[in-house]
């Protein structure tokens, strides 16, 4: 196996450097890892008007296998420090905003590096009304997807049956998904652009998953999670449903479509558990 260590966190990131060791076998009992220590990374963000960034955010870092490395660096008064970067190693900089937007790749910097200016792309926003079946609206969720799916961006849902989604950008055309939880219904637009005014999105009734979970002992695995990840022309959504304590579990609100199930139980990791499900399939017999 590979081990990663990311050693020595402190509020303002890790004291170490970043470590992978490679190809350690099982059952080794005398492992000495060697830690370096970290540099950082400085710099200021500016808006797309040149003037400094000043509302709350953070920067990220991705290495080159674009693993996300040292931590969040929140932005104050525009400048940031990353810190817990590999001295000589190449970063991706990107910006995560408060309203949930993330941009990404906004520059490739060698650590250390204290002088870095990154300027984000200009913000505009989308904004529409649910049609359908609209009544009660409590607990859903509104989202702008990418059309090919890498970037997505929270919004918010009014009670009046309208929403709004900031912190869009103009590179991409954006497909509005919504939904909630617990409820049958999901909403699905075509795309549009960013900037776009007097979207409708109609709230149709969905299908659902359902069917059981079971531990490797055939055991109720009480009180996880089973994910639905839509696969083709359901690629995108994805939906949790929780086990009762009969292990049994219903993920409502689906397209039609192609899913992967996963599950995640108490102490253990995530698992797939069955490929190519049917939005409508119940009776589902999982077993960890």
């Amino acid at each position: 196996v590979n081990i990663t260590v990311n050693a020595g966190w402190t509020q303002n990131g890790p004291k170490f450097a970043p470590v992978t060791i490679k190809d350690v076998r099982p059952g080794t009992d005398d492992l000495e890892i060697e830690l370096g220590a970290a540099v950082k990374i400085t710099g200021v963000v500016f808006k797309s008007d040149g003037t400094k960034f000043t509302d709350q955010g953070w920067v990220f870092a991705r290495d080159e296998k674009g693993n996300h490395v040292g931590g969040y660096a929140q932005i104050q008064s525009g400048k940031f420090t990353l810190s817990g970067l590999s001295p000589g190693s190449t970063y991706k900089l990107g910006v995560h905003r408060q309203s949930g937007s993330q941009v990404q790749n906004l520059a490739e910097v060698a650590a250390p590096n204290s002088n870095v200016e990154l300027r984000l792309p200009e913000e505009k926003k989308i904004s529409g009304t649910f049609t359908g079946d609209t009544e009660e609206l409590k607990g859903f969720w509104v989202r702008a997807h990418t059309t090919d799916n890498k970037r997505s961006v929270n919004g918010q849902v009014r009670d009046d049956g309208t929403f709004t989604i900031g912190g869009v950008d103009d590179k991409s055309q954006w497909v509005i998904r919504a939904g909630s939880r617990n409820d049958h219904r999901y909403g699905l637009s075509a795309p549009v652009e960013a900037g776009a005014t007097e979207v409708e999105v109609r709230l149709r009734q969905g299908k659902s998953i359902s069917g059981s979970l079971r531990t490797p002992e055939g055991d109720p695995a009480k009180q996880s999670w089973v994910m639905a990840q839509g696969q083709g022309d359901a690629a995108g959504w994805s939906k949790w449903g929780r086990t009762d304590d009969d292990g049994n579990f219903s993920i409502p609100g689906l397209p039609d479509g192609s899913y992967h199930l996963s599950a995640m139980v108490p102490g253990q990791p995530n698992k797939q558990v069955r490929e190519n499900v049917e939005a409508g399939e119940s009776g589902i017999d999982l077993q960890l």
